[in-house]
């Protein structure tokens, strides 16, 4: 998405939540204030500290956070770590910006190396949601913002990781406030160019993901089960009509049987009743046709006219 398209998309909020992220001695505290405008926040301790104010029309929150080591990540105390995690818990439901403050000076491999790792406990989908803020105690010291990252090949690879993402602001007092305004509009762009989502926290995900087996198993064994029930259900009935098939057979063999043996009985019963005229007697029957042929021609005898 173009930059200009990006501007003219973005909404300005009504509620900025931001963490400050980065090494010892980085400013980050300096930084909180600056975007105050006024002393909101204490020198760096131990735990993480919450803030809020508003600043050019909006309400902000700012998390300020206890600072990794410099180079090395095992360095770094376990409450620092747990701190880092717990940061972007205290702005519910979670930040708009992560701002990564790193001091406008040399930054070594190791370095980035080590900003790297610590940003790993806030997991990958960070790094969409991440702004690089520059910061110094006097100035730009004669040179752009640009050309300073264009001469730290590892600071430019960190602000190609962050979406080539990056603000420049002067912890001097007294420094223009268009600065800050700057970085508001900044960080209204980045969620409009993530289509208005903020940074989910991962512990969020990591309850989601906890669940989903226990839901996915429920479903199964739910949808396993209802299965089982069909297939039971179908069993019994392939036995009930194959009991009645064997049934229904049973009957027509006997119905056959029956028929046949009434047949029978039918052809004996009349057979005795009318026995073959072995003997070449007439029976009456034949007795009585023989009759009715003789006084048929008696009668035609009769009716033949004298000569």
């Amino acid at each position: 998405m173009a930059t200009s398209q990006i501007r003219e998309e973005a909404l300005q909020l009504t509620e900025m939540r931001l963490v400050l992220l980065g090494k010892r001695g980085a400013g980050k505290t300096a930084a909180g204030n600056t975007i105050f405008g006024r002393e909101e926040f204490r020198r760096e301790g131990e735990s993480c500290v919450k803030r809020r104010a508003e600043v050019a029309g909006r309400q902000v929150i700012v998390v300020d956070t206890p600072g990794w080591d410099r180079v090395n990540v095992q360095r770094t105390s376990d409450q620092t770590k747990e701190e880092l995690k717990r940061s972007v818990l205290l702005c519910p439901p979670g930040p708009h910006a992560l701002l990564l403050v790193i001091p406008l000076e040399e930054f070594p491999e190791r370095e980035n190396k080590a900003v790297n790792k610590h940003m790993h406990f806030l997991g990958e989908r960070a790094w969409r949601h991440t702004i690089v803020l520059l910061t110094s105690d006097d100035g730009l010291r004669g040179i752009t913002v640009e050309e300073h990252i264009a001469k730290e090949k590892h600071l430019q690879r960190l602000v190609e990781k962050c979406g080539n993402r990056y603000h420049f602001l002067s912890n001097v007092s007294g420094c223009p406030r268009t600065q800050v305004t700057e970085l508001l509009g900044k960080i209204e762009e980045m969620v409009a160019e993530n289509g208005g989502e903020f940074y989910i926290p991962q512990v969020y995900y990591d309850i989601i993901e906890s669940r989903t087996p226990k839901e996915y198993t429920d479903l199964r064994r739910e949808h396993e089960e209802k299965v089982w029930l069909l297939k039971e259900r179908w069993r019994k009935r392939e036995e009930e009509l194959k009991k009645e098939n064997e049934e229904l057979k049973k009957h027509n063999k006997e119905l056959y049987k029956g028929e046949s043996e009434s047949r029978g009985l039918r052809k004996r019963r009349s057979s005795l009743e009318n026995p073959p005229n072995l003997a070449g007697e007439r029976t009456e029957e034949e007795e009585r046709q023989q009759k009715e042929e003789k006084e048929g021609t008696g009668q035609m005898i009769d009716q033949t006219p004298s000569g």
